[in-house]
């Protein structure tokens, strides 16, 4: 399992959509973009069912809509849209829980997807070389809410992490790929691999590494 330990520690504290201006060429699925609003991705999105209101946290307004669906060759898949306070797309989520019957079944998944975000956007950048890995997405968060909140969850509940960043025009789309699992109440398992697509700004992404860089700072520093 690849290093997580930093990434975990702050990844309760919630993920917030909130402050993207998005806007860019970056095609996700059906045609969709960032920045299209909430009409748009429904008038696009013809492929999937749903169109109701979800959230992951109760506490937490996400903004977001989810629908279900054949999503990469799997029938039982989930894709998620989050939308921003100006109702402009700024994330997109797929869950693949529901096709996660056993730990084989979720690596064979997982191994599949990766290979074809490979082929796509190339080699995975390796939990960013130490330098931005805590700037994660909603599938990082959707982990760390089962993980964490949901049961007394342990890091290494998380199989495998990868990530990739693609530069668009001046923006930055972030790209998550995690695998996961937890036990209820009754001690059953559960497995899932999501994957999500979050976009920033060249401002906000610049931003969002100089407050890594201070975090990091501020505790090399005590030491």
């Amino acid at each position: 399992m690849k290093k997580l330990s930093l990434l975990l520690a702050l990844v309760i504290l919630g993920f917030s959509v909130c402050c993207a201006e998005a806007g860019t060429s970056f095609s996700l699925r059906s045609g969709v973009e960032f920045g299209d609003t909430k009409e748009e991705v429904f008038a696009k999105e013809t492929t999937l069912e749903g169109r109701g209101e979800y959230t992951l946290n109760p506490f937490v307004d996400d903004n977001a809509y989810l629908f279900r669906g054949k999503i990469a060759g799997y029938s039982n898949a989930k894709c998620i849209f989050y939308f921003n306070e100006t109702d402009q797309l700024v994330s997109m989520n797929y869950s693949f829980a529901d096709e996660c019957s056993s730990r084989d079944r979720t690596n064979d998944i997982y191994k599949a997807l990766y290979q074809s975000l490979t082929r796509k956007y190339g080699n995975s950048i390796g939990n960013t070389g130490n330098q931005v890995e805590l700037i994660t997405g909603p599938a990082f968060d959707r982990m760390g809410f089962y993980v964490f909140i949901m049961t007394d969850g342990d890091p290494r509940n998380c199989i495998d992490y990868d990530e990739w960043i693609v530069d668009v025009d001046n923006d930055h789309v972030k790209i998550d790929l995690v695998s996961y699992y937890w036990r209820d109440s009754q001690y059953d398992y559960h497995y899932s691999v999501d994957l999500s697509y979050h976009f920033y700004t060249e401002a906000e992404y610049q931003d969002a590494i100089n407050k890594k860089h201070a975090e990091r700072e501020e505790v090399d520093n005590d030491l």
